[in-house]
């Protein structure tokens, strides 16, 4: 089983597309309340690569100081190293590192990368390997991260490795549906789904796990994160499902609706 669930949150937005901190505190609360112990914020699902540097620190030190009894996981995803600052990081606990996006870079672009900034970072780093959001697959290069001093484990989206051979890794589980096909070999999983399903992600009941995977056929037949948020802004908490990205979809409401449906019957049976 799976020891531990980091939710990679949405980042609210209000109606002028600016953080919406109420409801970030909000959604954060009512997670903690679901028995999370750990969040990632301003990752890929966080719509972090169209956050200023000050807006993560804002909302780094929002979780520090309002939340100290859960794990901070902070994220860096950019095609370059302009805008990298490991002052914002200060107030982490660890810090997830995705390769540059977009520009495909060779093996020495991304080592250089890497080197750059875990050097740089008095955290433990989380490598994130996700080939059809990055265009690059690291696993290719693990033998040689694997020698970086302060890199703790994998977000693993690509491929799933043979974890034995870099035991001292942490290895999450960076698909959701794949989560309970994972479960004997990988420590956890970083989920966008349990923003939605905060206490599914590890259970052996077939009817829960019916309950998460339908979900999350649903979740990701949109551009996520919009239904998620949809969902969140339907149950009153974040007040708005604006997104940063240029995401828009007719069928948010039908897929709700299913969506609650789907809970609501699983909540039945139980």
């Amino acid at each position: 089983m799976l020891s531990k669930c980091y939710v990679a949150v949405i980042t609210p937005f209000d109606e002028n597309r600016n953080v919406d901190l109420d409801s970030f505190g909000k959604l954060v609360q009512y997670l903690r309340n679901s028995g999370v112990k750990g969040v990632v914020v301003g990752g890929t699902t966080g719509e972090g690569i169209v956050l200023s540097n000050e807006e993560k620190l804002v909302l780094y030190n929002y979780v520090n100081k309002n939340f100290v009894d859960m794990e901070l996981i902070g994220c860096y995803s950019s095609p370059s190293l302009h805008d990298f600052n490991p002052h914002i990081y200060r107030n982490c606990n660890k810090v997830l590192v995705s390769p540059q996006y977009f520009i495909k870079p060779d093996f020495e672009s991304v080592k250089y990368f890497f080197d750059t900034i875990i050097s740089t970072l008095d955290k433990p780093v989380i490598l994130y390997n996700n080939p059809s959001r990055f265009a690059t697959d690291i696993r290719y290069m693990y033998d040689s991260l694997y020698k970086l001093h302060n890199v703790i484990g994998v977000k693993e989206a690509g491929q799933v490795q043979n974890t034995q051979k870099y035991i001292a890794w942490e290895w999450f589980v960076g698909n959701d549906d794949l989560v309970f096909d994972l479960q004997d070999s990988f420590s956890g999983i970083i989920s966008a789904l349990a923003n939605v399903l905060p206490t599914y992600w590890n259970t052996l009941d077939t009817n829960m796990q019916k309950v998460w995977l339908g979900a999350c056929k649903l979740v990701f037949s949109v551009p996520s994160p919009l239904l998620i948020k949809y969902y969140l802004y339907r149950l009153g908490i974040i007040k708005s499902y604006a997104t940063r990205y240029a995401l828009y979809s007719t069928q948010l409401e039908e897929y709700f609706a299913v969506l609650m449906e789907l809970i609501g019957k699983s909540n039945a049976n139980q």
